[in-house]
């Protein structure tokens, strides 16, 4: 008689079942803007940093960063705003 060897099916892994690293499971994808440009930013921003963290906390995004053109002027700004 011969025996058969199965191996159990295995499973697709979906955004719900995924691991990633040390068990951390992801129940839903999350969005977070890292290419953003504030009033500091030389031609090219108009928004202000108040206004884009208070955005970005009621959407729920877990980061966010500034990326302004020539110069680095609203760095502290910036960052004392987030410690809020």
């Amino acid at each position: 008689m011969r025996l058969k060897c199965t191996r159990p099916a295995r499973q697709k892994p979906t955004h719900k079942n995924r691991k990633l690293g040390t068990g951390f499971k992801m129940t839903a994808p999350t969005f977070c803007h890292l290419n953003t440009h504030t009033q500091y930013s030389l031609l090219d921003g108009a928004s202000r940093i108040s206004d884009i963290v208070a955005r970005a906390r009621k959407m729920n995004q877990p980061a966010l960063a500034i990326t302004d053109h020539g110069n680095m002027f609203g760095a502290i700004e910036f960052y004392k705003e987030c410690e809020e």
